[in-house]
């Protein structure tokens, strides 16, 4: 099995790259797989294969996550609350809505 790395090649589209970094990152079921068998395995030549593909793996998620949020950015119409958002929900931070249900002013109600 040949490892790919997370960079985008010279003559690859940024969508080109999503794609293929979704199609690595559906790989993480064969990472579960090479778990299991390095478990039951004392093959040293294993255990370095799992590293650098779990290593890959990650470079991958991250840059598709990036580019991602990079596309967001992108597109957005308002950067700056759509940069904040993106920043609030990575900190998992939620938003509060304060609705008015009714107002009061000098004996008027309001609703």
């Amino acid at each position: 099995m040949q490892l790919q790395t997370a960079k985008q090649q010279k003559d690859e589209t940024p969508r080109e790259f999503l794609d293929r970094c979704r199609s690595l990152a559906m790989k993480t079921v064969p990472k579960r797989e090479l778990s299991l068998l390095l478990r039951s395995s004392n093959n040293p030549a294993l255990k370095q294969y799992y590293k650098l593909y779990c290593k890959t793996l990650v470079k991958v998620i991250k840059e598709a996550k990036r580019m991602t949020l990079g596309e967001r950015i992108l597109k957005s119409n308002n950067k700056s609350k759509t940069t904040w958002d993106i920043i609030n929900e990575l900190l998992g931070k939620q938003h509060t809505t304060h609705d008015i249900q009714k107002l009061t002013t000098d004996g008027n109600h309001f609703n």
